[in-house]
């Protein structure tokens, strides 16, 4: 027997699936048509070459069939389903999905592969996650789980992160 929780979970994962099929090949085909596809870089590996021109911005459409499945089970479950944490989530899903869709347009528009610097995406997550912890009722006094240990993470990859990846990269790229 299918209860309205059950209901609620399955139109949570049917109604963004049913979505972005629907809209997904019309909305690539839009991209195509407007030349929004990727740029890659001339002194980046030559098996790149071949992404180029693949539609961009895809994330849109993701966050449209994310906000169109919570909209119908907000309507399954009633309104009373969109309370505070819901919403947070929402909102810290949709500034993410501003962060990204002003990158792939930067990228766009100056038709090279270079969008929003990675020391800005990263400002603006720590920037959110700590309007995240304050806004939910969190303050200095906090407890996060693993904490120093993440900050630890943090530092070494602040300070020693570009050369580590670029020793990666050109250990994988042999």
């Amino acid at each position: 027997m299918m209860t309205i929780t059950n209901t609620a979970a399955v139109a949570a994962g049917l109604a963004p699936l049913a979505f972005s099929q629907a809209l997904g090949g019309k909305y690539i085909d839009f991209l195509r048509q407007r030349y929004m596809g990727q740029y890659i870089r001339e002194d980046g590996p030559q098996s790149h070459l071949s992404k180029a021109g693949t539609p961009t911005a895809g994330g849109v459409l993701m966050l449209a069939a994310f906000v169109f499945g919570l909209a119908v089970v907000a309507v399954v479950r009633g309104t009373a389903f969109l309370s505070s944490p819901v919403i947070l989530v929402v909102a810290v899903t949709l500034v993410f999905g501003l962060l990204g869709f002003v990158d792939d347009y930067l990228k766009i528009s100056k038709k090279k592969n270079k969008g929003v610097s990675g020391y800005t995406k990263l400002l603006v997550q720590i920037l959110v996650g700590i309007g995240l912890v304050l806004f939910a009722g969190g303050g200095r006094k906090t407890r996060v789980p693993f904490g120093p240990f993440m900050l630890v993470g943090a530092l070494i990859g602040i300070f020693v992160g570009g050369p580590v990846a670029s020793a990666y990269t050109s250990l994988t790229a042999i």
